[in-house]
């Protein structure tokens, strides 16, 4: 059932049990296959309804217009003035007053519905300036005809619907009625009427300006349990003063309430159904006559047809069966009918009781509820029921009416016919055809799926599918975010919808989270915590659809610490480590392998020059005996009173002038005049009068004025210091072959030396120490070593890393150049995360 119509429905559903059923009275099911280029407004009511059409020209700018309503809802006469039995005239026909687009005119009595009756479909036809011109040759312009109240009769308790010709009848206030055994009814509002019963009707409920709902109330007690006469008068509100909403008084029958047994059950002939009438209540006079209605009872049992009930016969004076009639057929999966019973089977006889029944075949579930205008998508439908037993090629409808056809069609209303494929008793698959939109919105269809396609082919099942414009991605901001997650991001498309919690979507497989629409072109989400990986899919679901961005996001590798600050004073520093993909890393100390540095800023492992061998910005400490705990988290230790990398200026030292360093008294500051420190003496070992064996400088100031040793000097004594490597080992001989690799006597270097600085004869630049072999007595260098060089060792001990502000980063191979060198290499990126800060104390 479509959407906008809920609130009608319940109303109509909270009558079910008392018997009151019709839906379909409520509104009228759009025809059109295409954007109407005509419209009417309303679209469906009750006798007496005005009716505005507007056409897309200035179709009355001459002549006197026209208007007809069609019961030949394929087409309208071609000549206003020969209408022919299946058209009746438009009463009250007027131009809009300063238009000549725009006519209105009145629903004509001739076009009536009894209560109880069923609702019935005419097409609007408008004429112009003659008889002949057709303004109007559009199957969408439908309009249906209501009955002013939708059953003719049921016990207390039964829920009415009311159909007000006044496009304002209920616009102000709460829609009331009297339950009256007056013949006429008050002008206004009121439950007092001399001498008659006069009771309130109960449940009052608008639902619209045109309709409401009402509970027949308790009160009138039946004598004997003979039906009693009534009537239903409706105002507009519950005051004194408020008029009329329906001219007239409604009949309505009160009558007892019969019981059904069985309630429901499959359609077509051959089930019996036991009735009862409750013996405080009333007894069955004579065999009844008893009929189906979709849509309430007639007053009258008239010529019901195939809808009537067969094989009644009476078991008692409480008791009658009867054979389910054939015309009881599904319109849907659950279809409500009125079991109507009359004092005979004569057309003139009277209604004497109601009760329900509910005509139920087996509901399907849709592998997709929702698809594209544009059609070519297939669709499943499953039932746990054998549906499709004894059938051999299904045929499915797709239709705006809010119900299926009992019996298949093709013409009315019915939007679009295809055949289906059997895939078992169980399964069936259809490919759907383009269903238009209304108004470029979603629009609902009922999908019914019959056992054939001619006019004798039954309603197997159905359900509702709905027609969208489909959504399309364009693309992904930020299109790359860390492993982690978290990172937000904004998707941009079109024809998005933007009803909260309307769009779920994931990115690599994985949900992604906070989805929240923004308009229809785009939406904002966070990213999940995913393995890192390069243009992975994009899949977003909405009601009008589901779309796919392929390479719409790469997972690049991060890391996060906690804690994220030390002091460079702190020797082990246990860090919990936590990102995506630890589990596959290999922690064993070897350079080609994985490890989590310190740098400043992004850890760059390419060398600057093949001369120079230094790497442009080198790892200044590591965290080692990396335990990884599972694939989002490991734990490590990281040691700051020692740096790994020792600038080149540390190879040669320089000395200031005399007296030029002074110690800042009760600090560790000292200042300098003349010359200035610089930027790289960061980490070098300063020696002079006064200073502490050991001492490095930790930080320098912007000008150079001053410096922040690791030790106090003696205060206020002026010195000449020495910056540089005061602790060299020299004349150590480290034999090299023209390669990265050296060769040394046996102790010269060890584990320790690793990330320090050799230096020596015909050496172009100083070489970084990557790694030794102490049990071969071999290391390998940053940069390729001369021939039987000489070289000088710096040995510079406790060089703590200096205070700062630093990037934690895991890489896969340690190795100089990893990243050119090695296909599989890879390294975390900068994020805030990863900042990990170091002080002096």
């Amino acid at each position: 059932m479509r959407k906008s119509r809920n609130k009608t429905r319940l109303a109509y559903a909270a009558g079910l049990s008392t018997g009151v059923v019709g839906a379909a009275l409520l509104a009228a099911p759009t025809m059109a296959l295409a954007v109407a280029p005509t419209s009417i407004t309303p679209t469906s009511g009750p006798a007496g309804t005005q009716i505005t059409f507007v056409a897309t020209t200035t179709a009355f700018s001459t002549g006197t217009p026209t208007a007809a309503f069609s019961s030949s809802l394929a087409s309208c006469p071609a000549d206003y003035t020969s209408l022919g039995p299946n058209a009746t005239a438009a009463t009250n026909v007027a131009k809009l007053a300063g238009t000549n687009d725009t006519l209105q005119f009145t629903v004509p009595a001739g076009l009536a519905v009894p209560a109880g009756g069923a609702a019935k479909q005419y097409r609007v036809c408008v004429y112009g300036a003659t008889a002949t011109t057709l303004v109007n040759d559009d199957p969408g312009n439908i309009f249906t005809v209501q009955p002013a109240l939708s059953t003719s009769g049921g016990p207390t308790g039964t829920t009415v619907t009311v159909k007000a010709a006044a496009s304002d009848a209920f616009a102000t206030g709460t829609p009331a009625a009297i339950y009256t055994n007056n013949s006429t009814c008050p002008a206004n509002y009121t439950t007092t009427i001399t001498d008659k019963v006069a009771y309130a009707a109960t449940g009052a409920n608008k639902v619209d300006n045109t309709t409401a709902t009402f509970n027949i109330p308790t009160g009138v007690t039946l004598t004997s349990g003979a039906p009693q006469a009534m009537n239903l008068c409706v105002y507009k509100n519950n005051t004194n003063a408020s008029g009329a909403a329906v001219a007239g008084p409604l009949a309505f029958t009160q009558t007892p309430s019969v019981t059904a047994n069985p309630t429901n059950g499959a359609p077509g002939a051959g089930n019996t159904i036991t009735f009862t009438v409750p013996t405080n209540v009333g007894t069955f006079a004579s065999t009844p006559g008893i009929r189906f209605s979709a849509t309430g009872c007639p007053a009258t049992y008239g010529t019901p047809g195939t809808a009537a009930v067969t094989s009644v016969t009476k078991v008692s004076a409480t008791t009658v069966t009867g054979v389910l009639p054939a015309g009881a057929n599904a319109t849907n999966v659950s279809t409500p009918y009125s079991v109507c019973f009359y004092g005979g089977s004569s057309s003139g006889d009277t209604l004497v009781g109601t009760s329900s029944y509910t005509i139920n075949v087996p509901a399907v579930t849709l592998s997709s509820t929702v698809g594209t205008a544009a059609g070519g998508n297939g669709v499943t439908a499953t039932s746990t029921a054998a549906f499709l037993s004894g059938v051999t090629t299904p045929y499915v409808v797709f239709t705006k009416l809010d119900q299926c056809p009992a019996f298949y069609t093709t013409t009315g209303t019915v939007a679009t016919t295809v055949a289906s494929r059997k895939l078992s008793n169980y399964r069936a698959a259809v490919t759907v055809p383009a269903l238009p939109l209304t108004n470029a919105a979603a629009t609902e269809y009922q999908m019914c799926i019959y056992g054939g396609n001619t006019g004798s082919s039954t309603l197997l099942s159905a359900a509702s599918y709905t027609s969208a414009t489909a959504p399309t991605l364009s693309g992904v901001t930020p299109a790359a975010g860390t492993v982690l997650g978290g990172t937000e991001i904004t998707v941009s498309g079109a024809n998005l919808t933007t009803a909260a919690g309307s769009i779920t979507a994931t990115l690599g497989g994985v949900p992604l989270l906070d989805v929240t629409p923004v308009n229809s072109t785009s939406f904002t989400a966070r990213t999940p915590m995913h393995a890192k990986e390069s243009n992975v899919i994009l899949t977003v679901n909405t009601p009008n659809g589901s779309v796919s961005l392929p390479s719409a996001y790469s997972f690049v590798p991060a890391i996060e610490a906690t804690p994220n600050t030390a002091p460079n004073t702190a020797v082990a520093v246990n860090l919990a480590i936590r990102g995506v993909g630890l589990s596959s890393a290999t922690f064993n100390g070897s350079q080609a392998q994985a490890h989590i540095y310190l740098a400043r800023g992004e850890y760059d492992p390419t060398e600057v020059a093949t001369s120079s061998g230094i790497m442009v910005n080198p790892a200044i400490a590591e965290c080692t005996d990396v335990l990884v705990i599972s694939d989002n988290e490991a734990a490590c230790i990281l040691n700051l009173t020692q740096r790994l990398n020792i600038p080149p200026a540390n190879v040669a030292s320089r000395q200031t002038g005399a007296g030029e360093v002074t110690p800042v008294s009760g600090s560790k500051v000292v200042t300098i005049t003349t010359s200035t420190f610089l930027q790289s003496d960061v980490g070098k070992v300063i020696t002079g009068a006064g200073i502490p064996a050991g001492t490095v400088i930790r930080e320098v100031t912007a000008a150079g004025t001053s410096a922040v040793l690791s030790k106090a000097a003696t205060a206020g004594v002026a010195m000449q210091a020495t910056i540089g490597a005061a602790n060299a080992r020299g004349s150590l001989t480290v034999v090299g072959n023209g390669t990265a690799n050296v060769s040394f006597a046996d102790g010269i270097l060890t584990k320790a030396d690793i990330g320090r600085w050799i230096t020596g004869t015909n050496y172009a630049a100083p070489r970084q120490v990557l790694s030794v072999d102490e049990a071969a007595d071999t290391a390998v260098l940053s940069g390729v070593a001369p021939n039987a060089s000489t070289a000088d060792v710096v040995v510079i001990p406790n060089v703590p890393v200096p205070a700062g502000a630093y990037t934690l980063t895991f890489v896969s191979n340690g190795s100089p150049a990893a990243n050119t060198g090695d296909p599989t290499y890879s390294q975390s990126v900068v994020t805030p995360g990863a900042t990990f800060t170091v002080t002096n104390s």
